[in-house]
């Protein structure tokens, strides 16, 4: 396997990898009718040049962004009702994860909490919070910038108390 190539396979949502596939974004976004997706990531990846690559090509697309950033390296609760906020308050469509675990994370408890508005470790998948996942969740893409975690397929983030700082296995769906 070279990585000069796009390559894809399934498991069971389409997963797209390899040089340039991240250029791709705009074409499927627009495809999907998602124009006003909600970009998580962190802030050190958020000045990256390629990050800013991304959000240039999409503006160039006429696709409105907006970019939340401001998680903790080890996330909590308050990141992500603060990116729900963001997510309400800008008319969102869709949602973005770019970044490592903890973007990606704080970006896949947001899609859960856009339909579901009980205090977010309810859902904790580990007590069972899986079956209070009943609604809908936004479309959600990641781009990582990891590699071996599988953040970027995993159905749960890890989310900490703000207080405790007690890590949560939240389930996404």
């Amino acid at each position: 396997m070279t990585f000069d190539k796009i390559y894809q396979y399934n498991f069971p949502t389409i997963i797209r990898f390899g040089a340039g596939s991240s250029k791709e974004l705009g074409d499927y976004l627009i495809k999907n009718n998602l124009l006003r997706p909600l970009i998580v990531s962190d802030g050190t990846v958020a000045q990256l040049s390629f990050f800013k690559e991304i959000i240039d090509d999409l503006k160039r697309k006429n696709i409105s962004t907006e970019v939340f950033s401001a998680i903790h390296k080890n996330p909590v609760k308050s990141d992500v009702y603060k990116g729900t906020d963001v997510y309400d308050n800008t008319e969102r469509d869709s949602i973005i994860g770019i970044g490592g675990g903890a973007a990606l994370d704080v970006a896949r408890a947001i899609v859960l909490r856009i339909n579901h508005r009980e205090d977010l470790f309810k859902y904790d998948d580990l007590i069972g919070g899986d079956v209070f996942v009943t609604n809908d969740v936004p479309h959600f893409i990641t781009i990582p910038t990891t590699a071996g975690t599988g953040s970027e397929v995993g159905r749960s983030a890890i989310i900490a108390d703000d207080e405790t700082h007690q890590k949560k296995n939240s389930l996404f769906a």
